[in-house]
């Protein structure tokens, strides 16, 4: 018996997007979070709802912890011209194309703890970008 493929559904819309991103892991201990390493990437796409970061991973032990959502990503993403960077706590919801060298890969981000303002940022960049010059 044929198995139908259902599109997968989205809540918010998604733009093919490059923008810089500055990201942090951060793992939960005793005393807090605990910053373990700094990097910085690119997005492929962007939506209300978390974006697809191409960047490097410091430590390939982590890819694990990041998956099981052990390891969470913040991340500052820039905007071009006058806009203020957004910034937020991001979950991996999966990962590709790992390149063991130079410990590149995409990630697929879900914004985990963000504010309304910072969403309402993207929203609007997303809107201003699907208008005509």
């Amino acid at each position: 018996m044929g198995e139908q493929h259902q599109p997968e559904k989205r809540d918010y819309i998604r733009i093919q997007a490059r923008l810089p991103v500055r990201y942090r892991f951060l793992k939960s201990g005793t005393g807090g979070m605990q910053a373990l390493g700094t990097a910085s990437g690119e997005t492929t796409n962007l939506s209300g709802g978390g974006l697809c970061l191409v960047g490097p991973i410091p430590d390939l032990d982590w890819v694990v912890e990041l998956l099981m959502e052990k390891i969470a990503v913040w991340v500052e993403i820039e905007f071009p011209g006058a806009w203020k960077p957004v910034r937020a706590v991001t979950r991996v919801a999966w990962l590709e194309g790992l390149n063991e060298g130079t410990r590149v890969c995409s990630m697929g981000l879900r914004f985990k703890e963000i504010t309304r303002e910072a969403q309402d940022r993207i929203l609007d960049y997303i809107i201003e970008s699907q208008l005509p010059p």
